[in-house]
């Protein structure tokens, strides 16, 4: 079970936030992680992109929802959780 949550970003691009970290929150939905699952736990990453410029870039250009819609695979979306059990 995964920790990230997939809302539509398009529809909320105008409430996302760059950190200092250059990493892009949610004050609802958490930070944009990518998630590394294993046997007992998973662990959400935050994307750290190399400056803000470059995290604005992907927030304007809409290039986080479109990661979301067509990479599920990576597991990536919005987390609150760093680390979580999983459940058995």
């Amino acid at each position: 079970m995964s920790t990230l949550k997939h809302w539509d970003v398009h529809q909320h691009r105008s409430e996302l936030r760059v950190s200092d970290r250059s990493t892009v929150y949610h004050y609802e939905q958490g930070v944009l992680c990518q998630a590394e699952k294993h046997w007992d736990c998973v662990i959400n990453h935050p994307i750290e992109f190399g400056n803000k410029e470059e995290a604005y870039k992907w927030i304007k250009e809409g290039y986080i929802a479109d990661l979301q819609e067509s990479l599920c695979n990576l597991a990536v979306g919005f987390s609150k959780e760093l680390f979580k059990l999983r459940e058995t």
